[in-house]
């Protein structure tokens, strides 16, 4: 375990990142704009107006503190909105808190799921949101047939016990000691997560073994 966190962290030592958050955003109403306005773009591409004013260089987190390369505190779920608890045993797990009225948060569902359809054998993706299940349920009926595990969390415990103020934020746990080994917000550009960088997990962890 201490090789493979010295590994991630040589290899990673620039992961903290800047989150979008509301009081920063420059983007539209979300509640005036159309589906096809943010869900039709590319999951790992920026919307133009949407980026924060303060991006910086990446280094910048959205959140009280950073749990990087430390056990992340226990999961919370009331509800897995879409089916049965995930199976997260010997698998890497990322976690993304999100809102259904957040563009951003909307269209990284699109790149979190593409990661774990492009990993099913090393990933878990689960999407955890402080709002009702109904409400979540609401915004999955319109959408296509995600590879996601949803889960509500209504009174925010999650965000609160990470400090989160700002969504989309992404945590990655590896899969032994569910240590933090990547946070923040996946498509910053200073920062981005992506799909090569989660096979770059996936391929310390086995070359560390």
């Amino acid at each position: 375990m201490k090789k493979l966190l010295i590994l991630l962290a040589i290899t990673f030592s620039c992961s903290a990142c800047a989150l979008w958050s509301s009081d920063s955003c420059t983007c539209k109403d979300p509640k005036k704009m159309s589906l096809d306005d943010f869900d039709n773009d590319p999951a790992d591409t920026y919307v133009k107006g949407s980026k924060p004013k303060d991006f910086g260089d990446g280094l910048s987190l959205y959140a009280t503190e950073s749990w990087l390369y430390n056990p992340a505190p226990k999961m919370i779920v009331e509800t897995w909105v879409n089916g049965e608890p995930p199976k997260m045993d010997g698998k890497f797990v990322i976690v993304s808190y999100w809102n259904t009225w957040c563009p951003p948060s909307r269209r990284s569902l699109k790149l979190l799921d593409k990661i774990q359809r492009a990993y099913p054998d090393d990933v878990v993706a689960i999407a955890i949101c402080d709002e009702d299940p109904e409400d979540i349920q609401a915004f999955l009926n319109s959408r296509p047939d995600y590879a996601i595990k949803f889960a509500a969390d209504t009174q925010a415990r999650n965000k609160k016990e990470l400090g989160i103020y700002g969504v989309p934020h992404w945590t990655l746990l590896e899969p032994t000691e569910r240590v933090v080994v990547w946070e923040g917000f996946p498509m910053n550009e200073a920062h981005p997560f992506t799909v090569e960088k989660m096979k770059s997990f996936i391929d310390i962890l086995k070359n560390a073994k």
